[in-house]
């Protein structure tokens, strides 16, 4: 081919560090709006994010040339020190330090984006842990549950 053409989707998934509750109702709208701009500046694509209170959900159209490590990374760097310095109370935040990424069929981007928006009634009845542990299993990720979270807090299930 002459040119390259793609069009990759990808949900990611990170949490807070310790998936301490920092991200209440009145920050987690900009906080999205910040993440958009810096997806952008990567050259890709935002099209969703949310979550709630301990972590963040995105939903990206990747360029070839961007891996997963070389978005997240500036996503969560950028917003975290943006979030220390404009958000009252918040000089201690930060992100855990990995993530999980899904690649996400066209046919599935409307589920996904649906997934995505409704975080709020998800967590009135699951955790982070077990939504996190549930997409790992769905997309049949190998992981030691060991290594899954950043502390030590052992995880019923």
């Amino acid at each position: 081919m002459a040119n390259t053409y793609s069009m990759l989707y990808t949900h990611i998934v990170f949490s807070t560090k310790r998936r301490e509750p920092w991200l209440g109702a009145d920050v987690r709208p900009r906080v999205w709006a910040y993440m958009s701009g810096i997806v952008e500046n990567k050259d890709c694509t935002l099209v969703i994010a949310n979550g709630w209170v301990d972590h963040a959900h995105l939903l990206v159209i990747r360029k070839p040339k961007v891996s997963e490590s070389d978005l997240v990374g500036p996503v969560k760097s950028n917003s975290s020190r943006w979030i220390r310095e404009t958000c009252p109370g918040m000089r201690r935040f930060a992100w855990q330090d990995g993530f999980a990424a899904f690649s996400v069929s066209h046919s599935k981007v409307n589920e996904v984006r649906r997934y995505i928006e409704n975080q709020e009634a998800r967590h009135g009845r699951m955790s982070y842990e077990t939504e996190l542990l549930s997409l790992l299993k769905m997309h049949d990720v190998k992981y030691d549950r060991r290594y899954v979270f950043d502390d030590d807090a052992v995880i019923a299930g």
